[in-house]
């Protein structure tokens, strides 16, 4: 039976840089569901909790910190974080045949993020796609949209705040050909859990009619019973023992 943390309501849900920033060495693991639709934002959400099974393909993600450099390697491409004072940036990626890099950096999260909070700011990235040069422009905005619990019907997370990614950005292929994108990817935060305990991300295309084109949309759970593979946790650790 699927084990979640219930934890009793008592402060606010909050992203702290002790109880939420990523730490080397840690190894999640995540499953592959279908696309659970994010529903509204507010107070006192209640959001479907993603359902798999064991059909659905599950991943491993491993994190390497340097300073103030973080790296999420994953089976297909390998995620950029940087940390500067009390912001997390987002620098770039890279995977078997492509890479992106940004100057400026995606501004991600700051430390603490607390519900109503947001950062946003312009970005400029350059890259590959396999042998075609790659430019982007874009514009993202980060914000902390929602509190509530996440429920599957039998099994409840309490104390659950989400982030809401939401980009704008354009690609240019060998300066001639542009494709412009929509993003939107939200993250729900458990009190007591390091990690996301769910992600949802669904891109679309913007066609020159400005008529939005869906291309896909997937969802990821990271259940707390799953995560059996990351150090110590003493910020955490005391939460659960208190409730």
């Amino acid at each position: 039976m699927l084990i979640i943390y219930s934890l009793c309501a008592w402060t606010q849900p909050h992203i702290s840089l002790d109880s939420n920033s990523l730490r080397n060495g840690d190894i999640l693991h995540r499953i592959q569901a279908a696309y659970s639709n994010p529903g509204p934002g507010g107070e006192d959400c209640v959001w479907q909790l993603g359902i798999a099974d064991k059909q659905n393909p599950e991943f491993i993600q491993k994190i390497v910190t340097s300073g103030d450099t973080i790296a999420i390697l994953g089976q297909e491409r390998i995620i950029h974080y940087i940390v500067r004072g009390d912001t997390l940036w987002y620098k770039g990626e890279q995977g078997r045949r492509s890479y992106r890099l940004f100057s400026p950096l995606r501004p991600y999260l700051h430390y603490p993020f607390q519900y109503g909070d947001s950062i946003s700011g312009g970005y400029y990235g350059e890259g590959m796609n396999e042998n075609l040069k790659l430019e982007i422009f874009g514009w993202g905005r980060s914000a902390a949209e929602g509190l509530g619990i996440l429920t599957d019907g039998t099994d409840t997370l309490k104390n659950v705040i989400r982030l809401h990614l939401s980009d704008n950005f354009t690609e240019v292929y060998n300066n001639e050909y542009s494709i412009s994108m929509h993003e939107d990817r939200y993250l729900w935060f458990c009190v007591g859990c390091r990690y996301p305990v769910m992600e949802s991300v669904r891109r679309s295309m913007l066609t020159n009619d400005t008529t939005i084109l869906p291309l896909d949309s997937i969802t990821y759970l990271y259940l707390p019973e799953m995560q059996t593979e990351l150090k110590e946790d003493f910020a955490n650790d005391s939460v659960k023992e208190r409730h």
